[in-house]
């Protein structure tokens, strides 16, 4: 079902994409935490900025204000090309690659995935990774509908199952 847009205001548009890495124990080690700094740089194209426990939790071994992450978030010309290479570049490289699920759309819109490891991205020499960390990917939209949502990913070549 196609919605007749009354505005400029109402075109769906991507807002911004986020992109998390959790690290945890290993964020203590400064060599790790200084190569995953220049690959999260790599890939993205930015700086990425820190994150910290807010609480301590001792089944974890974690402590308040301990540095467990990087997180960046990506908007207009950035996030459009990272956009482009995840799709057409990394994702093609993962084997068994179907697509994503539709399941993963908030009640927001906006659609959550994680990639398993980062050596699927062309930036990266995968001879010079110690470890293999994932991401969590959240592509934020300006609009709720599911459908709408749908239709906006289809439109820029996302791979859907």
């Amino acid at each position: 079902m196609i919605k007749k847009i009354i505005s400029q205001i109402h075109i769906p548009t991507i807002k911004k994409i986020c992109i998390n890495r959790c690290l945890g124990n290993l964020a203590q080690n400064k060599v790790i935490l200084q190569k995953s700094i220049n690959e999260f740089c790599l890939i993205t194209g930015q700086y990425p900025r820190s994150t910290y426990a807010k609480k301590s939790i001792s089944g974890f071994k974690l402590r308040e204000k301990t540095l467990i992450g990087l997180t960046t978030t990506l908007r207009k010309n950035r996030m459009y090309s990272f956009l482009i290479r995840l799709i057409h570049f990394a994702l093609p490289q993962l084997r068994d690659f179907k697509g994503f699920s539709l399941k993963q759309f908030d009640t927001f819109g906006n659609y959550h995935f994680g990639i398993k490891n980062q050596v699927i991205f062309p930036e990266l020499n995968s001879e010079d990774i110690p470890y293999l960390f994932g991401f969590n990917i959240s592509i934020i939209t300006s609009i709720t509908n599911l459908n709408e949502n749908i239709s906006l990913l289809k439109s820029l070549d996302f791979p859907f199952e």
